[in-house]
């Protein structure tokens, strides 16, 4: 997996191997670094508008692909198994890509 550092409060870790993961893969990985996932399916070409959290959170792609606009207009794309960590009170959007999107996500106390 290769990093992508955004800045101090966001990360993508880019999938490089031939096949992404699972979800039960993910899941698993998820469960052992102590993060409780849930799935969140958003339907294509869905729109969420800009938010944050009090708390920080990670998001692996497992089917589709989505847009996270981050810190002032960044834009990072995920695709199956990118991870991607937004840091507490951070502000984001996504748009999701046109075949839909399946994650799963979770709060990742680092």
């Amino acid at each position: 997996m290769a990093n992508t550092f955004v800045s101090e409060q966001v990360r993508c870790i880019r999938w490089d191997g031939e096949e992404p993961p699972t979800e039960e893969e993910i899941r698993l990985r998820m469960l052992a670094e102590g993060i409780n996932p849930h799935v969140r399916i958003s339907a294509p070409n869905e729109r969420v508008p800009m938010r944050s959290y009090n708390y920080p959170i990670v998001v692996y792609c497992v089917e589709g692909s989505a847009q996270f606009s981050v810190d002032g207009g960044k834009v990072i794309r995920v695709r199956p198994g990118d991870r991607l960590e937004i840091g507490r009170g951070v502000e984001y959007s996504v748009i999701i890509g046109p075949y839909g999107a399946r994650c799963l996500e979770g709060i990742f106390w680092r």
